[in-house]
């Protein structure tokens, strides 16, 4: 589980997918290699599989929550003004004047 949290970690600050699934491959070969077999082999057993996609869904996850976070500002300054959030179709669409005429 420590593996699994620096994983995310590492991944939510890069904020790149690629990134973070070479995180956790990285993460999964030293697990499997070092942590689990004590030879420092690397096998592929269906454990073995559980425990990449493990680290790979917590590694995407982390990406998209960090993406997420960034784009809706929750956590705001209190002595700063609220930062402005980009255009999106979402927030386009609601306004009544630009929507298309029916």
């Amino acid at each position: 589980m420590t593996v699994a949290i620096i994983v995310g970690v590492y991944a939510a600050r890069g904020r790149s997918p690629v990134s973070a699934s070479a995180t956790a491959t990285m993460a999964w070969m030293f697990l499997t290699g070092f942590l689990v077999n004590d030879a420092g082999t690397l096998t592929f057993s269906p454990a073995d599989r559980v425990r990449l996609g493990i680290l790979l869904a917590t590694g995407v996850s982390a990406v998209r929550w960090a993406m997420l976070q960034s784009l809706c500002h929750i956590t705001e300054s209190p002595g700063c003004p609220a930062p402005r959030r980009p255009a999106t179709a979402t927030c386009l669409l609601g306004r009544r004047d630009l929507r298309p005429a029916a």
